[in-house]
């Protein structure tokens, strides 16, 4: 692939993937504020009462919607107890997040 100017068979716009993560996440969680029901199909145990924990802290949508930034949900120990609670491949490669966010991938196309 090399040869081809292609450095990663990774996703060719990774922040994209994070915001869309991030995205995906807010909205389930969201989805649980309205519907209870839905956070006991999350597993492990550990992770259901982490989720339910952070459903406490705010009386409506709106309001864990807004707290829920992408930075926030990505920060190590920020919404949750321990770790983060989105995980990235950059989190393995110790990429810091900033260097990530800071990406302005509109301009890749």
């Amino acid at each position: 692939l090399a040869e081809h100017g292609v450095e990663s068979t990774g996703l060719p716009h990774p922040q994209a993937a994070i915001e869309i993560g991030c995205s995906m996440k807010r909205d389930f969680l969201a989805d649980c504020m309205a519907d209870p029901a839905l956070l006991a199909t999350v597993s492990p145990d550990w992770r259901q009462e982490s989720y339910a924990k952070i459903l406490e802290k705010f009386s409506t949508v709106e309001e864990l919607r807004e707290y829920l930034t992408v930075e926030r949900m990505l920060e190590m120990n920020a919404v949750m107890e321990r770790g983060s609670l989105v995980w990235r491949w950059a989190q393995w490669n110790r990429t810091p997040t900033t260097s990530l966010l800071n990406h302005d991938h509109h301009h890749d196309h």
